[in-house]
């Protein structure tokens, strides 16, 4: 008898099963001898999961027979910690005083205090290591007195790790180092560490990219074996199974910069009236099997990272870069749906098949905004489309027109712009344009996940949906606090319905502090996951969706590929669909797309901070983007950055009116909430710490302020401003 995870789980919650260790489980359930090596790892991997746990004396059992769980613990940045469950049960927040001894990445045993976090989460405090991690964490080399140590740049990390005597000539104190963890006790001293690598001095903006790496984990290069696996892989026209679109007009759109094209679209118009909608994705699945060294690879990274002058590729250059861009003027191997819709823009029908297409066009979102803007000068290839792209322009439109009546979200954020050179230096800073070419692909691709989606639930198959849950009650309740005082009306918080906020987001869609709003409800909503069980997209205000459209990036669209082929080819009767462990699938594609988010946040932030250091001392408008008790968040001119004031250097004292989300000065009366302009010099800017000091202008200051005087006042007050800082920092969700 093969024995499954499902197996072992279901033989643990039978009511007579007692409690056991590994070899005593073994027995019962009948495992040979030659099954016993792959069983022990079955039942390690659930308690990974978290959806077994091993209690006193190594005895096996279920969580919820006992009051505490089992799981890999995650210590945000902020410095509290969060134990992710198995199935669709929320995470566990442990606050930072709960965290006891243990760090990021340890296996934990969490005591369920019964109590719940702000965002709704269930209490927990950290009753047991079960595993400690020995890992390799990023920090920065100190000399304190005769001791030598590293602060480490990891919250998970939360003391310093000390070293036996003093390192190598070839580090200087402030050196960015990578030190290996060799020993963890308790007290002030229990971590002890040895450098196995030293980065160098992190004033070198290049080593930026080399700090994100170690910090978080991210494996740049690929084995050779990997390696080996891409060259080898080739482009098969077999057209036995695929249909020959290479005479069908299609094209790619994607940014001036952008180096691989995994996606293409084509339009055309039938007898009917009605129009048929080609997407086009590259079928990167034909060249990654299942169970190879580079479907292991891809299955690890889960992700490609973009970073602002280089991406980490899921993929080698061979795969991402080459057989699996739809390049133009070449053959290549895709996975096609074609999708009819009426005159209105309404889904009729859809068909999915293995294909292969010729694009005939590498255009860009300037291009073809040029040719929507009737300046066909500056179109380039795209003048070659303008039949085909008036089409589409207008069955975006209709796409997005039915997207909102049904009452899907319109986010109206801006998204920082950061412009670096050769050497890695930041030279400029503002916002991306947001055109309407760039909604059009957006609008296609939402659709053609959209139908995949319904694909999959209509015939139960095995593939990682894309779930949007409610915002929780906690997160909507507080953001109604912000907006009351803005007069605006949210819609019953018991119950909320996409709708009820997207009639708000109209609201304040004139203002001219909306982004920022934007940005509040945003940081309200729950955050997209990957999962097996279908639950719906909040969000996207509709029933099932996937992702499907970034097979070359994201390795649950590669997935999805992989399972509609397969049932493809099973009604041919020529293969089946076999698939364990689905649901841990889903959590790890979901960590490590946080992960990358992370990575890449960090990343911008750091070289914001690192530009605006030329302007210490220098005066800007701007407009408050948040406020707490201590002080309140100014972005600063057009250079989509924040910064701090601290409260404590204005003349006056200022009352946090909880209610309305406001600081109030008792005896001037003056308010600072969302959307307040007003005047700041940049005080001082900490680009290690990503953090900017900024001090108010009151009314008859103007010019400039002295640098020294600046950083005087930022020296002061970094301590406390860290504090207040760390509060309010947010995720990103995206769909």
């Amino acid at each position: 008898m093969k024995i499954t995870r499902e197996k072992i789980l279901s033989h643990i919650a039978k009511t007579t099963y007692q409690p056991g260790k590994m070899k005593e489980l073994a027995k019962t359930m009948g495992v040979t001898q030659a099954d016993y090596r792959e069983f022990r790892q079955l039942v390690k991997g659930l308690v990974r999961e978290g959806a077994l746990m091993r209690g006193r004396h190594s005895r096996y059992m279920q969580p919820s027979t006992i009051d505490q769980v089992v799981g890999r613990l995650k210590v945000h940045i902020r410095g509290f910690g969060l134990l992710a469950r198995s199935g669709d049960s929320s995470d566990v927040f442990i606050q930072a005083r709960d965290l006891g001894e243990a760090m990021d990445g340890d296996l934990v045993g969490v005591a369920l205090t019964g109590a719940s976090s702000r965002r709704g989460e269930p209490l927990g405090r950290v009753a047991e290591i079960v595993e400690q991690v020995q890992g390799e964490f990023l920090g920065t080399y100190r000399v304190r007195g005769r001791r030598h140590l590293v602060s480490p740049d990891e919250a998970g990390v939360n003391r310093d790790i000390f070293l036996d005597g003093k390192p190598s000539d070839g580090v200087k104190e402030g050196y960015k180092v990578v030190v290996r963890i060799v020993e963890r006790g308790v007290g002030y001293d229990g971590l002890r560490g040895e450098i196995i690598e030293i980065l160098g001095d992190p004033d070198d903006p290049k080593l930026d990219f080399l700090s994100l790496v170690r910090r978080f984990d991210l494996q740049v290069d690929f084995s050779d074996a990997v390696q080996q696996e891409a060259e080898q892989a080739r482009i098969d026209l077999d057209l036995t199974r695929r249909e020959d679109l290479r005479g069908l007009s299609c094209c790619t759109i994607d940014p001036d910069e952008a180096k691989d094209f995994d996606d293409a679209i084509s339009i055309e118009k039938i007898e009917n009236g009605h129009r048929v909608l080609g997407v086009h994705i590259a079928d990167v699945s034909h060249f990654v099997q299942e169970g190879t060294e580079l479907d292991k690879e891809a299955k690890d990274r889960a992700t490609s990272v973009y970073l602002l002058d280089r991406v980490i590729h899921m993929l080698p250059a061979r795969i991402a870069a080459d057989i699996c861009t739809l390049a133009p003027g070449e053959d290549r191997l895709a996975m096609s749906i074609f999708i009819e819709v009426d005159a209105n823009g309404a889904l009729v029908d859809y068909r999915i098949c293995e294909s292969v297409i010729h694009s005939a066009g590498r255009l860009t979102y300037g291009q073809v905004q040029s040719v929507f803007d009737g300046r066909l000068e500056d179109a380039g290839p795209a003048v070659d489309f303008t039949d085909d792209l008036a089409l589409m322009r207008q069955l975006a439109q209709q796409r997005t027109k039915i997207r909102l009546e049904r009452g899907a979200l319109d986010f109206a954020i801006d998204q920082a712009r950061v412009v670096v050179d050769e050497e890695s230096r930041p030279i400029a800073l503002g916002r991306y344009p947001r055109w309407e070419s760039h909604r059009l692909i957006e609008e296609f691709m939402l659709l053609a996940n959209e139908c995949v989606a319904d694909f999959a639930q209509r015939r139960q198959l095995p593939v990682l949906y894309r779930v949007h849950r409610p915002p929780s009650s906690v997160g909507l309740v507080e953001l109604g606090g912000i907006v009351s005082s803005l007069r605006v009306e949210l819609g019953p918080d018991d119950e909320v319905r996409p709708k009820d906020l997207q009639l708000f987001l109209r609201q304040i869609a004139d203002r001219k502090d909306a982004p920022l709003i934007n940005k509040l409800v945003l940081k309200a909503m729950s955050r997209a996951e990957y999962t097996s069980g279908n639950s719906g997209h909040f969000g996207l205000a509709c029933s099932s969706y996937l992702h499907f459209t970034s097979p070359i990036r994201r390795y649950p669209d590669l997935w999805v590929h992989r399972v509609i082929k397969r049932f493809i080819a099973e009604e041919k009767g020529n293969g089946a669909i076999e698939v364990e462990g689905l649901l841990g699938l889903g959590r790890w594609t979901s960590a490590r797309e946080r992960r990358a988010e992370e990575a890449e946040r960090i990343y911008i932030k750091t070289k914001q901070m690192r530009y605006m250091e030329q302007f210490v001392g220098e005066q800007f408008p701007g407009v408050v983007s948040g406020v707490l008790r201590g002080g309140f968040f100014v972005q600063v001119g057009d250079f989509m950055v924040d910064g701090f004031c601290l409260l404590r250097d204005l003349d006056d004292y200022f009352i946090m009116d909880e209610k309305r989300h406001r600081l109030v000065g008792r005896r001037s009366g003056r308010v600072f909430e969302l959307g307040t302009p007003v005047n700041v010099v940049v005080a001082d800017v900490d680009w290690a710490a990503r953090e900017m000091d900024l001090v108010l202008v009151e009314d008859g200051e103007s010019g400039k302020r002295g640098k020294g005087k600046g950083k005087s006042k930022s020296k002061s007050k970094s301590k406390s401003k860290g504090k207040s800082k760390s509060k309010s920092k947010s995720k990103s969700k995206k769909r």
